[in-house]
């Protein structure tokens, strides 16, 4: 491969130097954006949206189990700030990393699938379809502790948005 020179007369360099940050400002302009599906903006409308439909009984449970000053917007985005490993600088928070699979659910790409399939896929709760189902019964349930169903409504507002999500399912 050959190698092209540099320039070495000064305006030969400032010339060089003009469109090698010309190039440099026009890549940074054209490169796609890194792909983050929804993020967190796409969380919170979906939080927005279903609270928007909440009738005031239902908003007072949301707050009864989320607490004071929270609502489904506020908390849309925990369950994916809980999925990783806990933190060594916080020894006391508690580990959310057998939630990963939660997120999503694999099907194949290359088979048409009917409703008569699912049962193949839904066999196991480690899908977010599943988690949906469960999270739901969790907040049914009046024997469990507010703990497990504040956790419960906060993974449920976060699944809805990820089946919505492009690459989750």
């Amino acid at each position: 491969m050959r190698k092209m020179p540099l320039p070495r007369t000064p305006s030969s360099l400032f010339m060089f130097s003009r469109c090698f940050f010309l190039a440099v400002i026009l890549s940074a302009l054209f490169t796609p954006p890194p792909s983050l599906a929804w993020g967190p903006a796409g969380h919170q409308v979906v939080a927005q949206i279903a609270l928007n439909h909440l009738t005031p009984q239902a908003k007072e449970a949301v707050e009864a189990i989320l607490g004071p000053g929270k609502d489904l917007v506020s908390v849309s985005g925990w369950a994916d700030m809980v999925k990783g490993k806990p933190s060594k600088n916080k020894p006391w928070f508690k580990d959310y990393s057998y939630t990963k699979p939660w997120h999503f659910i694999d099907l194949p790409v290359d088979k048409k699938i009917t409703a008569a399939d699912l049962p193949q896929y839904l066999h196991r709760d480690d899908n977010v379809v599943r988690q949906i189902v469960l999270q739901a019964q969790i907040l049914r349930d009046p024997d469990l502790p507010d703990r497990q169903k504040r956790d419960a409504l906060r993974f449920l507002i976060h699944f809805v948005g990820d089946i919505h999500m492009p690459l989750h399912c």
